[in-house]
């Protein structure tokens, strides 16, 4: 974030607490970049058939085009895939 989009920013957000039940605004402090894994998958602890099974599934997902053309009311969101690990 720039310094220019930084002054944009309000210094509180409102926030629910399901334990009290009401709206709070909160102070936001020490805002900083996220610093983003480049390769997550590679740090997942499992073995590694069961990684290249998820891999597999995941390939296998993407290659395939959606029937229909209605996805969901959020775009991109719809006909994904969950897994348990």
């Amino acid at each position: 974030m720039t310094k220019d989009e930084l002054l944009t920013c309000c210094p509180t957000v409102l926030a629910f607490s399901f334990k009290d039940k009401l709206w709070l605004e909160c102070a936001v402090t020490g805002i900083t970049n996220i610093n983003w894994a480049q390769e997550p998958f590679d740090g997942l602890a499992l073995p590694p058939e069961q990684k290249d099974l998820i891999m597999a599934i995941a390939e296998a997902r993407v290659a395939v085009k959606p029937d229909k053309e209605f996805d969901d009311i959020i775009e991109g969101k719809g006909q994904g895939v969950i897994t348990v690990l």
